[in-house]
C-alpha cells in the first residue's frame, strides 16, 4: 500500500481524497458563513422595524401632548380672563357691604438703616 501511495496515480488520489476533504470543509464554512450573515440580516431587520416602531410611537405621543398642552393652556387663559373679571367687580361698596370695614390704625414692621435691628411704626390718622 505505502508503495500505491508513491506512484502517480496514488499520489493523486490522495490529493483528490484530501481536496474533496477540504472542499466540503470549505462548504460547510460557507454555510456557516451564510447563515451567520442570514441571522445578522434578520437581527438588523428587526432592530431597523423596532426603532422605525418607536420614532412614529414617539411622535404620535408628542403630538397628543401638544394637544393636551393646547387644552390646558386654553383652560388657563379662561380662568384668568375670569380671574380679572371677578378682581374688577370687587369694590370697596362691596366690601363694606358684605362686613368688611376701614382699619383705624396701620402697624408695620421695618428695619432701620442706622441699628442693627427692626422697629415698630404705629401710624395715626
Amino acid at each position: 500500500m505505502v508503495k500505491s501511495i508513491n506512484t502517480k496515480v496514488g499520489k493523486t488520489a490522495v490529493l483528490v481524497f484530501l481536496g474533496l476533504s477540504i472542499m466540503e470543509g470549505r462548504k460547510g464554512m460557507k454555510k456557516k458563513m451564510f447563515f451567520g450573515a442570514l441571522v445578522a440580516l434578520f437581527l438588523f431587520a428587526m432592530s431597523y422595524a423596532y426603532f422605525i416602531n418607536q420614532t412614529v410611537l414617539n411622535i404620535v405621543g408628542r403630538k397628543n401632548a401638544e394637544e393636551q398642552i393646547n387644552v390646558v393652556n386654553s383652560k388657563i387663559s379662561q380662568l384668568e380672563l375670569e380671574y380679572m373679571e371677578r378682581k374688577n367687580s370687587i369694590t370697596l361698596e362691596y366690601a363694606h357691604s358684605i362686613g368688611f370695614k376701614d382699619s383705624g390704625k396701620i402697624i408695620y414692621v421695618s428695619k432701620n438703616q442706622n441699628s442693627d435691628g427692626l422697629t415698630l411704626h404705629v401710624e395715626t390718622e
